[in-house]
């Protein structure tokens, strides 16, 4: 909202999509997506972990997929087990 308000950037960009028939809720839409994909740009994330796509591929072509945690053990599998 404040971007619609102050951005020049912004303020051209709504009234362009109002132009072509969007509704101002339906332009609200769009800029919290695009400006939610901008914010989670500066997110920190693990060194080493890639952003994008999951999977990803060595040198030689080969998918690395991430480990995955075995699944938590029911309660009664863990009175069983004791």
């Amino acid at each position: 909202m404040t971007r619609m308000a102050f951005d020049p950037r912004t303020k051209a960009y709504v009234e362009r999509r109002t132009g072509e028939g969007l509704s101002k809720r339906e332009v609200i839409r769009v800029l919290k997506r695009y400006v939610a994909r901008e914010v989670y740009r500066y997110l920190p994330r693990p060194s080493g972990a890639p952003v994008w796509p999951r999977q990803s591929l060595t040198s030689s072509g080969t998918v690395i997929r991430p480990i995955c945690r075995p699944a938590p053990r029911t309660f009664s599998q863990r009175c069983l087990a004791s």
